[in-house]
């Protein structure tokens, strides 16, 4: 899903990525449940207030923030977790008493055993909606882009963690051909 303001959407409608069916002006958007009852999922909000939309669409939902990593070691290789029989990146929720950054390393340290993280820089949110205990829940996660020493790796596996490992370039197919769509989008952002 992306909110993007009324002057860009006629660079959507021809993309063939989207399909017209699924763009949709901020007032005409009736959420949750016809707007998640679509199979395709890829939808377009247009809006003349990109941010007082956001805020409304986050009133529909449960609203969690979490963070992660987008993790290289000094071999160029990309830090991966293998979780519920799909690779992913190591990333989870924010405590009360945290800024995103420190849930950021927190979470990669967690999941990974990983030490001596540095962030670099930030990159893209990303948004995922599921149905959690009769609520729908939107996460958006906070990604950095992050260096760490080439080190041994413990995944937790009281998190449903199988496997940490480090990934090296030529192996990264492996990874984006069973992985969740977001993540695709943190590794093109990359150029990866």
């Amino acid at each position: 899903m992306h909110i993007i303001p009324d002057s860009e959407i006629d660079g959507y409608k021809n993309s063939g990525f989207y399909q017209f069916k699924n763009i949709f002006k901020a007032s005409e958007v009736i959420l949750p449940d016809n707007f998640l009852s679509e199979a395709d999922g890829h939808y377009i909000i247009s809006s003349t207030n990109t941010s007082e939309t956001f805020s409304k669409l986050k009133t529909h939902f449960k609203y969690i923030e979490a963070a992660g990593g987008l993790v290289f070691n000094d071999k160029n290789e990309l830090l991966t977790i293998y979780r519920l029989e799909k690779y992913d990146l190591p990333k989870g929720k924010k405590e009360t008493y945290e800024d995103i950054p420190t849930t950021a390393i927190r979470e990669v340290e967690e999941e990974c055993g990983v030490s001596n993280l540095k962030i670099i820089y930030q990159l893209p949110s990303t948004y995922h909606i599921y149905y959690l205990k009769n609520k729908y829940v939107l996460k958006q996660t906070y990604w950095f882009k992050m260096e760490a020493p080439n080190q041994p790796l413990t995944p937790q596996t009281e998190e449903k963690i199988t496997e940490a490992k480090w990934m090296a370039p030529e192996q990264l197919d492996i990874f984006k051909a069973n992985t969740y769509p977001t993540l695709l989008e943190i590794l093109a952002y990359e150029n990866l």
